[in-house]
């Protein structure tokens, strides 16, 4: 009997416990709470699931390959341009009698390409040459399905995470997915790591996107559960509309829209190029990299709170910029990182991660900022729509410098530099001027949650 009452205390202290843990963002009385729920699992496995397949290890597959800097530069252009067809995603969606069939199909047609095609290509008896091009292709078809899909999957965290709760929401997550995602991604590089000692790279790259397919299977059974939201708010638009309502909304064109200009230019000039620095030059391991990236859980922890503070005394733009301003730093410290100086990487990855769980929990709400109750999604695809064109700019910039100056070394302070490693001092400042630039915007127009 004792030990039965043991048990139900315990048991229902954890209960108390987690329902304080997730207190303002899953309560009873709010018919939406279970949605949000089910929002929540669909993003922690679509996340682990990227994780697993992107990122460095995309990278190790592509070195298989025989990828050079330019192919490696190329696939982030691809993606990038294709994601440009959120444009017209609402215009042809907003058509759809049954909106959410039609986005599940699209989901499972493209990460089925994504997560095991793919990773299948090394194996076909074709040429190198003929293997990129396949994975070239299959990256175009999946990054437009994903854009044509995405704007509408967007528009639900509006309706199920209101304006009241959205800080609280992403903090919470922001937190969970910290740790699921690096101690997850920690493992599998331990594992691909042990694979590729025993020259079975390949296989691990496999066992890591097999992994992901069940990732997969939970996002699409979160997706099936998922109640569609009331879109009688949603009409259907002309393509004319897609562009004319945004540029009509000014208070969300000079915030939300510019916020995700400046980030995205600056940010995505590194690419992958870095990683492969790392790998290639340094030669490092993929446990190391992950190692490292272990530090994002102590400052999802302990960061996390006291971002989420900052945010409600500021508002979302300066909370962007003074994140953007710590995480710059980062690449004012990278070209130093050498074989012999390893600790360096780890300095500037203190600033990186400090930085990052301030961005990462200003974009879940900067989407929404300003926008128009109306059509929403057109105004989401038209944020991501000029996100992506952004991001291609930054990605376009960043392959132009790097493969122009590929066989260019300085020497700076006494160090040889390659231009995987002093671009990224363009990039640092860059960042500093784009922070700077929010906060004299931010002072111009007000801001509210959406």
């Amino acid at each position: 009997m004792q030990k039965q009452n043991f048990i139900a205390s315990l048991y229902n202290g954890c209960k108390r416990g987690l329902a304080r843990f997730t207190e303002g963002v899953f309560y009873k009385g709010d018919r939406n709470s279970k949605n949000r729920e089910r929002l929540f699992a669909f993003n922690l496995a679509s996340n682990l699931r990227i994780n697993l397949i992107g990122g460095s290890f995309l990278t190790g597959l592509l070195l298989l390959m025989d990828a050079d800097d330019g192919f490696i530069g190329l696939t982030s252009m691809i993606s990038t341009a294709a994601n440009v067809l959120q444009i017209i995603a609402p215009s042809l969606i907003n058509r759809a009698k049954n909106r959410k069939r039609v986005l599940l199909m699209m989901r499972i047609a493209f990460q089925i390409v994504n997560v095991i095609f793919i990773g299948l290509i090394p194996m076909f008896p074709v040429s190198s040459q003929f293997k990129l091009m396949l994975v070239a292709v299959s990256l175009l078809f999946v990054h437009s399905l994903s854009a044509l899909h995405a704007p509408s999957i967007s528009t639900w965290h509006i309706k199920f995470v209101p304006g009241n709760i959205r800080v609280r929401y992403y903090a919470l997550f922001n937190r969970i997915n910290g740790i699921l995602v690096f101690v997850g991604t920690l493992v599998a590089s331990k594992v691909l790591d042990i694979f590729k000692a025993n020259g079975l790279e390949y296989m691990g790259l496999l066992t890591l996107r097999a992994i992901a397919t069940i990732m997969l299977i939970i996002e699409i059974v979160m997706l099936i559960k998922l109640d569609p939201p009331n879109d009688e708010d949603e009409h259907r638009v002309s393509l004319k509309e897609m562009f004319t309502l945004p540029i009509k909304a000014k208070s969300y064109l000079c915030t939300a829209v510019a916020c995700t200009v400046l980030w995205n230019v600056v940010a995505n000039i590194p690419g992958s190029y870095y990683t492969v620095y790392l790998l290639d030059n340094v030669k490092v391991s993929y446990t190391f990299i992950t190692t490292v990236n272990l530090l994002n859980l102590p400052m999802l922890m302990f960061v996390t709170p006291l971002w989420s503070k900052y945010k409600q005394k500021t508002s979302w733009m300066v909370l962007l910029a003074t994140s953007m301003g710590i995480y710059a730093v980062q690449y004012l410290i990278f070209p130093f990182v050498t074989a012999n100086a390893l600790w360096l990487y780890v300095a500037a990855m203190l600033f990186a991660c400090f930085g990052a769980v301030g961005i990462n929990l200003a974009f879940g709400g900067i989407p929404y900022m300003n926008i128009p109750k109306e059509n929403q999604s057109v105004y989401i695809a038209f944020y991501s729509t000029i996100a992506n064109i952004a991001a291609f700019t930054g990605v376009t910039i960043g392959r132009t410098l790097i493969t122009g100056t590929t066989d260019t070394v300085i020497n700076f302070l006494g160090i040889e530099m390659i231009s995987k490693q002093y671009w990224l001092f363009l990039v640092g400042f860059g960042m500093l001027l784009a922070a700077g630039a929010l906060y004299l915007i931010q002072k111009k127009f007000p801001q509210n949650d959406g």
